[in-house]
């Protein structure tokens, strides 16, 4: 969950994985030291687990030989420190644009501000992502969308992608967004989407700067092979940075980009 009011996130991650060796019982798990880490589980089981550093060192119930599975809950909290590009980011809007909103850009290792995951830019896994955010807004994520579950003066957005891809593409790009969507023709036939999140008062210039998207993708993918998340989406989430940042499925889009014009299609490509 995503808290404006503070700045804050709480959340819980669970930790799926298969042993590679015989006598694993360490998990060790990267953890900004300012974030406070709450519980660890293991099925039903509470687990010990020492803060060195910007780690969280977990010991398993019992140790695991080589090809067994396990499953480890981390509960947590706090106030994320940025670092790098602004790993994540609160932005409160001026009088041309109210409200606020939160984003994510953590490459290439500011994962570990905002989460506990494994941060390192080799290291991939398969993601499915649960935020909760204020009901007014739209929490964009990697993937497909799910599930929207309203409770209350929040809603959940759950989004789900199928490949496995670095922690440092885990995003999220949330407020007031109006969404619109094109479509891309797969090389093999069939239809792909390419789903939009921009700030309503850039709704029109949206719509015409990203025109020539579905034709970039069909020429890439022509050129180099089908555009390798196929499977779920394309998509661009407007944000309040200067660039563009290439997260898996769900480019955040700088919005001094979003003009109207074509000036900035090479950045789009």
């Amino acid at each position: 969950e995503f808290i404006p009011t503070t700045r804050g996130v709480t959340g819980s991650v669970t930790v799926t994985g298969t042993s590679l060796v015989n006598g694993f019982q360490h998990l060790v798990l990267d953890l900004m030291a300012n974030m406070n880490v709450t519980i660890v589980r293991q099925d039903a089981t509470n687990l010990t687990f020492t803060r060195p550093g910007d780690l969280i060192d977990i010991t398993l119930d019992q140790p695991l030989n080589a090809g067994q599975t396990f499953a480890v809950q981390v509960d947590y909290n706090g106030i994320p420190d940025p670092t790098g590009f602004g790993s994540i980011d609160w932005t409160k809007f001026g009088s041309g644009r109210p409200g606020s909103m939160v984003s994510t850009l953590s490459e290439p290792d500011g994962a570990k501000t905002w989460w506990p995951c494994k941060d390192r830019p080799d290291d991939k896994a398969t993601v499915e992502e649960r935020w909760t955010v204020p009901s007014t807004w739209t929490a964009t994520g990697n993937g497909l969308l799910t599930a929207t579950i309203p409770n209350g003066s929040k809603t959940q957005y759950q989004w789900l992608l199928h490949d496995p891809i670095p922690t440092y593409l885990v995003s999220i790009a949330a407020t007031v967004y109006s969404k619109f969507s094109q479509t891309y023709t797969k090389l093999a036939g069939g239809t792909m989407p390419i789903d939009h999140y921009v700030y309503p008062e850039h709704l029109a210039n949206a719509q015409a700067s990203f025109t020539p998207l579905p034709a970039m993708i069909t020429f890439y993918a022509q050129k180099f092979g089908e555009y390798p998340f196929v499977e779920d989406k394309y998509g661009m989430s407007e944000f309040p940075w200067s660039g563009a940042m290439e997260h898996a499925t769900n480019t955040s889009y700088g919005y001094q980009l979003i003009n109207g014009g074509h000036n900035y299609d090479y950045i789009m490509a």
